[in-house]
């Protein structure tokens, strides 16, 4: 199995630019792993779930040797207004608790900020231009171990569906 360590030293070898992204997950059974795209301009922060923003990491699962990876970056960023105010962590747990998205025995092991994905403002063939609000990512653990990760959005408290639902089949 591929560890933590060896991916980022693989992605900070072969990756260009993997300074500017953050391991989030580690997917033994489909021998994947995720690293999100992270700003300085926006505290360094990780763009949660954005396809604009993320690489993608394959392997072999007898030999773990790495065969494919995808990256996709955003390259120019603005900040923009800053200056809202942001919700507590605690106060996303109370939403997610009224939102009756907490099991019972379930037991919040971390809150962090990030962005979530927000809208398309405009496509070209140049790229498109996308905006991103603050979110909370509330980890949690349910009573039967499973660990799960809710996103509730940082300035007006909604919940957050990450990552986005697949698109229906074509028939």
């Amino acid at each position: 199995e591929a560890t933590p360590e060896e991916l980022e030293a693989f992605a900070e070898a072969y990756i260009p630019d993997s300074e500017d992204y953050t391991l989030w997950n580690v997917d033994e059974e489909q021998n994947k792993a995720v690293f999100f795209q992270t700003f300085e301009d926006v505290d360094g922060l990780p763009l949660f779930y954005s396809e604009e923003g993320m690489i993608t990491v394959h392997w072999y699962p007898d030999t773990n040797e790495i065969y494919s990876y995808r990256q996709a970056k955003l390259t120019e960023v603005d900040p923009g207004d800053q200056g809202k105010k942001l919700i507590t962590a605690i106060q996303a747990i109370r939403n997610l608790y009224q939102q009756n998205m907490l099991p019972v025995g379930t037991e919040i092991t971390k809150a962090s900020l990030g962005y979530a994905p927000y809208s398309v403002l405009a496509q070209s063939s140049q790229g498109g231009i996308y905006t991103f609000v603050p979110a909370w990512r509330v980890e949690a653990q349910l009573s039967d171990d499973t660990a799960v990760n809710y996103f509730v959005n940082a300035v007006e408290g909604d919940i957050i569906q990450l990552p986005p639902p697949e698109p229906a089949a074509q028939q």
